[in-house]
């Protein structure tokens, strides 16, 4: 009899063992297959002058449409450069909004990879302290799970981000976040100095934090005093300690989709993704 549990047990252990590496396989397949799939979005449409639209007239609503559509810079992200007069920055990101460049795929932790643009990072429009950035190029194996970053010191061109397994909250230079190949710049409505709260919560209370995925999984969404945290999570804590939920379907776990379709957030730019499909 014990010889046949023996046996029993063996088969067990065996085919647990089979189950987890054909588990490991498949994961680890998702990262080869993302990278040779994955093509950022640029327009299908004709690329027009819009240089005409920054001589000084007035805008209409036309013509924030067509920059839009020729951009990605909503009306918002188009005001704050023309006020600052960085009309030739309004060009510069027009250009990578219909460039088609090379990407590279750095593979990081287990089985998450991220794409990024191999020349360097993109234009990107104004920023002030407490904005968002929402990108989809970051994959677990063959899904999406998409990375967050916060605008922490927007003078200094500062933001907060955690990138995986083994990372912590750390302040980036913003150059390198928008080395992603798709990026959405959204910012909270709300007063300024609730976002300017909401950085400063991050900078004095999150920075060294340790990366956790199973984050509103295995453990609380919101604990009183968070231990481990991921890219979504923090930039979502940070506001919700205020009072703002940017979980936009308010699930256990956030992600950047969730908060990238908040109805709490303004978009300011948007780049590698349809602008259609994210207009508020």
């Amino acid at each position: 009899m014990s010889a046949f549990f023996e046996k029993k047990s063996v088969k067990i252990c065996a085919a647990i063992l089979i189950f987890i590496a054909l588990t490991l396989l498949f994961l680890e397949s998702g990262r080869a297959v993302v990278s040779k799939s994955t093509r950022t979005w640029v327009p299908d449409y004709e690329r027009e002058d819009i240089s005409y639209l920054l001589d000084g007239r007035e805008l209409t609503d036309a013509d924030y449409e067509l920059i839009y559509r020729q951009s990605g810079l909503t009306r918002l992200g188009v005001d704050e450069l023309i006020e600052g007069g960085r009309i030739e920055q309004i060009l510069k990101i027009q250009d990578d909004f219909f460039a088609s460049d090379e990407l590279e795929v750095a593979n990081f932790g287990l089985f998450i990879s991220s794409f990024d643009r191999a020349k360097g990072y993109y234009a990107y429009p104004e920023l002030k302290n407490g904005d968002i950035i929402c990108s989809f190029s970051t994959y677990l194996s063959y899904f999406e799970i998409g990375h967050c970053a916060i605008v922490i010191d927007a003078e200094r061109g500062l933001l907060a981000e955690i990138t995986g397994y083994g990372s912590t909250v750390d302040l980036v230079y913003a150059s390198k976040v928008f080395t992603n190949s798709t990026h959405v710049v959204l910012r909270p409505k709300c007063d300024e100095s609730v976002r300017l709260a909401a950085a400063e919560y991050v900078s004095e209370n999150m920075i060294g934090m340790d990366y956790d995925i199973f984050v509103g999984i295995l453990n609380k969404k919101a604990p009183s005093d968070p231990r481990r945290t991921h890219c979504a999570h923090f930039v979502w804590y940070a506001y919700n300690t205020l009072g703002i939920d940017l979980d936009s379907n308010g699930g256990g776990v956030v992600t950047p989709r969730d908060i990238c379709m908040s109805e709490h957030l303004d978009i300011i730019a948007v780049r590698g993704v349809n602008p259609e499909t994210l207009a508020k």
